[in-house]
């Protein structure tokens, strides 16, 4: 009960939270003012939801186009998320292991292997990076020395960097 209510307070405010950030980004005009108001039904449609599940209503008095919108999660968008979430948190500690064999490496760019669980392909991405590099990356990360490219940044990769 008690995780149920959670979750539907968490609803509740990341649709809140949602809602002002694209008020807020819209251009004034119309359209601002009609996105502003199909996001504030979403935010009331979400709010009684639960209410109308209570009291059984909501197939009575709802048209069907709004008993489709569902608020909940999908669980494969989450694991997909996560997943690429786990990624990039591992392509950002490789990267400042990294880093400490070479302090001119920008960027770490990882290809995993088709189950995700390990290291396929490395790319090392910087301004003036010696080549020993591949040699310590390969034995620390269990690779061949031939699965580690090392190239040069460029102009577009500085500047997104700095970003």
């Amino acid at each position: 009960m008690m995780e149920t209510f959670t979750a539907y307070i968490k609803t509740i405010t990341a649709l809140t939270v949602f809602s002002v950030t694209v008020g807020l980004l819209m251009p004034d005009g119309n359209l601002r003012r009609y996105t502003r108001w199909i996001l504030g039904m979403l935010v009331l449609m979400a709010v009684l939801q639960p209410l109308l599940r209570l009291t059984k209503t909501e197939a009575e008095s709802l048209p069907n186009w709004i008993q489709s919108v569902n608020v909940k999660t999908d669980a494969s968008f989450d694991a997909d998320l996560q997943e690429k979430w786990t990624k990039r948190a591992a392509e950002q500690a490789i990267l400042e292991e990294v880093q400490q064999y070479d302090a001119n490496v920008a960027a770490v760019q990882i290809e995993w292997e088709e189950a995700g669980e390990g290291l396929n392909h490395m790319t090392i991405v910087g301004e003036e990076i010696s080549d020993m590099i591949k040699t310590e990356v390969a034995k620390k990360y269990g690779l061949e020395k031939t699965d580690i490219t090392v190239r040069a940044q460029t102009t577009e990769e500085e500047e997104t960097n700095e970003i």
